[in-house]
């Protein structure tokens, strides 16, 4: 690591750049000055005019709630598995299963930004009195301030456009079932406890559309075969899905308490966020009562307890499934994870018999401190009630390369007659195999078996119970070509065992190096080298570094990633082809060479170059931000027949040559548009250039090149000025 300033002198000289020539103040002042102008007007002309209060990174990181920067459906779709549900159903006086398809989002169509045009308003429909009408069509804007009353008919209601700030906290919302309700763009819907908890009617909500349950209870209530489609933020103490409803969620639910999935097909279906109960309260649950239906797609956080403890149930987790505890206590044919699946303390099951198992399909992962199989533990049932459970039958099957991960104990107590005949315990069941990974897998009861391990299964663990046997019934029961060879722990076989399961959005993985993760205390800097015109490729590659505060802010420590440009260039006065020349000494590195911005077929591009690293003093601030915003960047233009340094802005609101990220952003390979990298889709899967959508503040995330929020028809109006 180079600790020391190299000279301005050797850096200069290295670049062959000595001229006799001596420059007068004024005009190198005035050679800058056309430099950043004619740098400025293609930057504009490129992306459009700035946000007036775009900090172009180095600001306050930003955060609404609707555009939270989270992972989306997409993010795990090239990564999860394809395992599909079955629903029981009776034929003839017998039960069977039949294959299970979740419902669809409602047609984009339905999510508003304006009221359609020739809809009257509320109170012309129902007459300017309280008394509302039965069926119609109107909106409701807050100029209203009576009750609202649409009472229908037996086969149809009407249809409700609400736009603005609605408060029903203390009036009356009744709208009847048949009833489509659509909330606007940027409209707010507060319902009190009697409306809020019994929603009948279809609602579809538009991105940046919010609804707030106020009151005693706070809890939202769907009934009665009602829908309701969310793109927009749903805040409440409990949420309810009941009697055949729907909820499908693209955008974000926060609940201080449960969400409930009751009886009779009920389902619920997350492709955006859901959030229940607080870290430090741990009041949220899950439950899925009866046949309720519940397939997250997405992000779903639970703090408290996931519940399931129905034959009946469907549970099927296709994104990341987070909860403190999850307790399954049924025989449902239906508990699948395909994605990730984290539980911070106990992961829990006790099935009746071997119809039911908890599936992991291929690739598919679950986290937990620690896991119960069969017993001894105590779970809630859906009341909240202490249900105790002394060992009994339990069945996870894993497809190929699944993981399941136990950072504390594994407790394996199926204590079943029919181990044997059913294999309760673990089993890999692809063409691949899977792994139970486990720091102690202990037996608490000595029984008819503990555990049987079946198929392409590896069991690899700190410590584990050895083999023993209660009468003639072994402890550990082998099935379907696995064996003791099979388990690496002491008393077993050494080491770990000869399988790498990759880390990826769905799995924590096994054997193999996980990727790097963001330090929040590095920011990657990226820059343009002001070489550009309004047709260049603004790849913001010409030099990428990372910044970092060591010794007590006393220092910095910067890190030389890439260098895109073939002028000369300094970074806190280092000429940066020189520092990577020294560290990668026989590469031939000059002054034309483009390092590691990818192989372009150019005989001066170096790709896998090492990076270089020095220390400086650090004078330029007491943050991070601060610091990597004043570390001067000078690069060598010919102006005219004159050679000047010219130093690259940043200035709030301005076009800007310097932008800050963090440091897992993935710069742009040579010639490649900053634009073409980084797109963003609308829910009608049109494409929009994210680095314009964030340098005009449509985006207001400076995670811009990661940003998940909803594009809303509201942002593309702004971005397309119309």
């Amino acid at each position: 690591m180079k600790k020391y300033l190299m000279t301005s002198v050797a850096a200069i000289a290295f670049c062959g750049l000595f001229t006799s020539c001596t420059h007068e103040i004024g005009f190198e002042a005035q050679a800058q000055k056309n430099v950043i102008e004619t740098y400025q007007k293609a930057f504009v002309t490129a992306f459009g005019q700035p946000d007036p209060e775009n900090e172009w990174g180095f600001g306050e990181s930003k955060a609404v709630s609707s555009r939270a920067v989270t992972r989306a459906k997409s993010d795990y779709a090239d990564y999860k598995g394809s395992m599909q549900p079955v629903e029981w159903y009776q034929e003839n006086g017998q039960w069977k299963t039949r294959p299970y398809t979740f419902p669809s989002d409602a047609a984009s169509s339905n999510f508003l930004a304006n009221v359609p045009s020739g809809v009257k308003s509320y109170a012309e429909v129902s007459g300017y009195g309280q008394s509302g009408y039965a069926k119609g069509t109107s909106y409701l804007d807050p100029s209203w301030k009576g009750d609202v009353n649409i009472w229908g008919s037996n086969n149809s209601g009407g249809t409700l456009y609400i736009k603005g700030n609605n408060d029903f906290s203390s009036r009356s919302f009744y709208v009847s079932p048949n009833t489509n309700v659509y909330l606007l763009e940027g409209a707010t819907l507060k319902l009190r406890d009697d409306a809020a908890s019994t929603i009948k009617f279809n609602l579809y909500m538009a991105p940046t559309a919010k609804l707030i349950a106020k009151g005693t209870t706070g809890r939202v209530k769907l009934d009665n075969t009602a829908k309701l489609y969310n793109h927009g933020d749903i805040e409440c103490k409990s949420f309810e899905v009941n009697n055949t409803s729907l909820f499908y969620n693209c955008g974000t639910l926060t609940t201080s308490g449960e969400v409930f999935v009751a009886n009779r097909q009920s389902v619920l279906v997350n492709d955006g966020t859901i959030t229940s109960g607080t870290p430090e309260r741990k009041t949220g649950r899950l439950v899925t009562a009866g046949s309720g239906r519940v397939q997250n797609n997405a992000e779903w956080t639970v703090y408290g307890e996931t519940i399931i403890n129905s034959n009946a149930n469907i549970w099927v987790n296709n994104g990341h499934f987070t909860t403190e505890n999850y307790t399954y206590t049924a025989t449902s044919s239906s508990v699948i994870n395909n994605c990730f699946l984290t539980v911070h303390e106990n992961f829990c099951i006790n099935i009746a018999d071997s119809r039911g198992s908890f599936k992991i399909d291929s690739g598919g992962g679950v986290l937990t401190k620690n896991f119960y199989g069969g017993g001894d533990f105590v779970a809630k049932d859906n009341n909240g009630n202490n249900v105790t459970f002394q060992g009994g039958p339990f069945k996870v099957e894993m497809g190929s390369k699944a993981l399941f991960k136990v950072t504390e104990t594994a407790m394996m107590n199926a204590l079943g007659s029919g181990i044997e005949e059913n294999g309760y315990g673990f089993h890999g069941v692809g063409s691949d195999y899977a792994v139970l990974q486990a720091k102690n897998i202990v037996q608490t009861k000595e029984g008819h078996g503990n555990v049987a391990y079946g198929g392409k299964l590896y069991v690899s663990a700190e410590t584990h119970f050895p083999q023993g046997y209660s009468g003639a019934y072994p402890y550990i029961h082998y099935q379907n070509g696995c064996s003791k060879n099979n388990i690496y722990a002491a008393g077993f076989n050494s080491g770990k065992p000869k399988i790498t399961i990759p880390t990826t959005p769905c799995n924590p993985g096994f054997g193999d190096t996980p990727p790097d993760v963001s330090d929040p205390d590095v920011i990657r800097v990226i820059c343009e080298d002001l070489s550009v015109t309004q047709n260049s490729d603004f790849d913001f590659n010409d030099v990428v570094f990372d910044v970092k505060l060591i010794e007590n802010n006393s220092k910095v420590r910067i890190t030389l990633r890439a260098a895109g440009g073939t002028l000369p260039l300094t970074v806190a006065g280092e000429e940066v082809h020189a520092l990577f020349k020294e560290v990668n000494p026989n590469l031939g590195i000059t002054t034309m060479s483009m390092i590691n911005t990818e192989n372009t077929g150019d005989k001066y591009t170096f790709i896998g170059c090492v990076p270089a690293t020095f220390e400086v003093n650090n004078i330029w601030g007491s943050t991070v931000k601060e610091v990597a915003k004043n570390i001067p960047v000078l690069v060598y233009k010919l102006i005219g027949e004159e050679k000047v340094w010219v130093e690259l802005e940043c200035e709030k609101g301005k076009a800007t040559a310097k932008v800050a990220v963090q440091d897992d952003y993935s710069w742009c390979d040579e010639r490649t548009h900053i634009n073409n990298k980084y797109t963003l889709e609308d829910m009608r899967g049109n494409e929009y250039p994210g680095f314009t959508m964030f340098v005009r503040g449509i985006v207001d995330a400076d995670e811009w090149y990661r940003y998940r929020g909803p594009i809303t028809d509201e942002m593309v109006r702004e971005y397309t000025g119309q």
